[in-house]
């Protein structure tokens, strides 16, 4: 997670617009590709984290927003020890 990553750069320059048209319509004039040099995740920023989120590696390195376990139902039952529901729905199925 931590270490360097190589990211790539576009740089677009535009020339000055000779008319109207080209003021709405603009290409741009130059594009110039390169690297860097970036950190991925400062390490830190990993140990440390942010309060109510995950750090998320699957779909990208960063931070995603959860619920606190208590605000889910079904973990809350499960960790409070609530388990009149289900004993009331294993009547009804017998």
């Amino acid at each position: 997670m931590a270490g360097e990553m190589e990211v790539s750069l576009a740089s677009l320059t535009y020339s000055r617009p000779r008319n109207l048209f080209e003021l709405f319509v603009r290409a741009p004039h130059q594009r110039t590709d390169s690297t860097t040099w970036r950190p991925r995740l400062p390490v830190d920023e990993a140990a440390r984290g942010y309060n109510g989120c995950v750090l998320s590696v699957r779909v990208g390195l960063g931070y995603v927003r959860i619920l606190p376990w208590w605000e889910v139902g079904e973990i809350r039952r499960a960790v409070m020890g609530d388990w009149s529901q289900a004993e009331t729905a294993s009547q009804f199925s017998e």
